[in-house]
């Protein structure tokens, strides 16, 4: 009876951390992908950390036109129960693209239009997990 108990339980706290993992990579995919785009460096320079807040920025430029971002799958598949995730960009005109309207790509911002969307994305998580 334990043993079943046991494998039910690890089979529900798999399946709580799959839609997590897969919740978080869907937030951050919409709000990288909605990040505006003139050289690359607004959308490279998103960084995911697992503890803290990291600003570490990209620059992508003719002499780097392929600069290499932090990976966020590789860090949101590394969540485990209870760990704080972050997604963070220090560039300084970050904020205006979101708040001010700075670009006509993304002129609603890319933070604020995807958390208003965690409930639907948690619900796809679920689904598919």
């Amino acid at each position: 009876m334990m043993a079943r108990l046991r494998k039910h339980t690890d089979k529900y706290r798999k399946k709580l951390l799959t839609t997590a993992r897969n919740a978080t990579a869907g937030l951050s995919g919409m709000v990288v992908m909605r990040t505006a785009v003139d050289t690359g460096t607004a959308r490279a320079s998103w960084n995911a950390t697992i503890g803290a807040p990291v600003a570490k920025n990209v620059y992508v430029n003719k002499d780097n036109p392929y600069a290499v971002r932090n990976k966020i799958s590789e860090v949101i598949n590394r969540l485990m129960p209870g760990d704080s995730f972050f997604l963070t960009n220090g560039l300084p005109y970050i904020r205006p693209l979101e708040y001010e309207g700075h670009s006509a790509q993304s002129p609603a911002g890319m933070l604020r239009i995807s958390v208003a969307q965690w409930q639907q994305i948690v619900d796809e998580a679920a689904r598919g997990a």
